[in-house]
């Protein structure tokens, strides 16, 4: 279930929900499962649009921390950041440099897209207005060492990529562009 978000001043806060303790249980009985199989389950917050569960830092912290299990980590994405730290009044980067430092190793897996800050548009890196130079050098200062892959054009104009191939291709060359521009 959502829970609404209420307007305080220019920024938005997220209202009390009762669904962040049930994604504890379901979510600790998944890893449990998981821990059985040798199986490491990706946890990823998405936007306010999408979900009301697991979309914050802190709600985050709390089902990772509530579940407690080796088998369960954290996946970003850097286009759920942008449009989140907006809501929340935060700068993306500062908000993204937060993360990394209190996820820490939990930190597995991040997910690159762009948009402009106010829905989750998937665009190709370099399309939007997300700073990647800036979060590389967060990535790099920090040892990041997890997986980055592209989660692009699934919403817009082209809901079903015409060129999968030529998106990718630009998304590589942003991010090695990016990547080498980036301060460690």
């Amino acid at each position: 279930p959502f829970w609404g978000w209420t307007r305080d001043g220019a920024r938005f806060r997220p209202g009390a929900s009762k669904a962040l303790p049930r994604a504890v249980d379901a979510i600790g009985r998944l890893s449990r499962r998981a821990e059985e199989r040798g199986v490491t389950l990706l946890l990823e917050p998405l936007t306010s649009l999408e979900t009301s569960s697991v979309v914050t830092l802190e709600d985050l912290l709390a089902v990772l921390d509530g579940v407690a299990s080796k088998a369960l980590m954290a996946m970003l994405d850097t286009g759920h950041i942008n449009v989140t730290a907006r809501q929340l009044g935060r700068d993306p980067i500062d908000y993204l440099q937060e993360h990394v430092d209190r996820l820490g190793p939990r930190l597995q897996h991040i997910h690159l897209d762009d948009n402009l800050g106010d829905l989750d548009a998937h665009l190709v890196p370099g399309e939007g207005d997300f700073d990647f130079v800036a979060a590389y050098g967060v990535l790099k200062r920090a040892g990041f060492a997890g997986w980055l892959s592209a989660e692009l054009m699934m919403f817009g104009a082209n809901p079903v990529p015409p060129a999968p191939l030529a998106l990718l291709q630009r998304t590589r060359a942003h991010t090695l562009q990016a990547w080498e521009a980036a301060v460690g």
